[in-house]
């Protein structure tokens, strides 16, 4: 094999399935591939924008004890291995004051404040108590976020503009991300797992897949963004999600 760091250049081009099947090849293949994992889907890496190292440690202990999810353009970033310099951090919580306290909490000891809407209270509390908000995030389709979402604030470090939103959802997470407007950002974090609902179309293919909601039925899919032409038959039925373990970077087909 050539080196590692020769190694590392060509195994970022390859898609996830292209690695995974380079990996089968020999041990010595498999080895280049797990060492390229581990320092690759490194979950400080769609962190660090937002937090310093001691923070980032201790995000991760409040994300365990408030079972906050990372999704949207974050856990894209994540998967595909990139970072966008102008995306914020979305995080997803369940409408609970402690746990919402907690996360908040963290957030003002890492110097974020609080940066409410027009629309909302200037004090958190009053706003976390007030009736559900129907402002929708651009992640998001008008019916599903409305039903789902109960608010979104947003808080701003004011040494550099970073913003990191928590959108409190009044029952489920995970409904509400199957309410996204495409399943390109159908992925989510958690403290373990990284999961990735729509892995083939999204990093194999590149594509995305719009989702139309219908009342309260299921997500149906409608029309190939990428392509415009409506072709999904033929990839759709390969889409196996997978998830990715955050402390041994292995892939797990679900």
């Amino acid at each position: 094999l050539r080196p590692l760091i020769v190694s590392n250049s060509i195994l970022r081009e390859l898609t996830p399935l292209d690695r995974y099947r380079y990996s089968l090849a020999n041990r010595g293949a498999y080895d280049a591939v797990s060492s390229f994992n581990r320092q690759a889907y490194r979950i400080q890496h769609i962190l660090s924008p937002y937090f310093n190292e001691d923070e980032i440690n201790i995000f991760r202990l409040v994300q365990l004890k408030t079972d906050t999810l990372i999704s949207g353009s974050s856990a894209l970033q994540f998967f595909d291995l990139l970072v966008f310099s102008d995306s914020d951090l979305d995080l997803y919580i369940v409408r609970d004051w402690d746990k919402v306290t907690l996360l908040v909490g963290f957030l003002t000891s890492a110097a974020y404040e609080y940066a409410p809407r027009a629309d909302q209270s200037q004090i958190f509390q009053q706003a976390f108590e007030a009736g559900r908000s129907y402002h929708v995030e651009p992640d998001l389709s008008d019916d599903y976020s409305s039903r789902d979402i109960w608010d979104v604030c947003s808080f701003i470090r004011g040494t550099d503009g970073k913003k990191i939103q928590i959108i409190t959802c009044e029952k489920n997470i995970i409904q509400v991300i199957l309410g996204f407007h495409s399943t390109c950002v159908m992925n989510v974090i958690s403290y373990t797992y990284a999961y990735a609902l729509y892995p083939y179309a999204t990093f194999v293919e590149k594509r995305s897949i719009a989702i139309q909601n219908h009342g309260r039925s299921r997500c149906v899919p409608s029309i190939n963004i990428a392509n415009g032409d409506g072709t999904l038959a033929s990839f759709l039925p390969r889409q196996v999600p997978f998830a990715l373990d955050l402390n041994f970077e292995t892939l797990h087909d679900l």
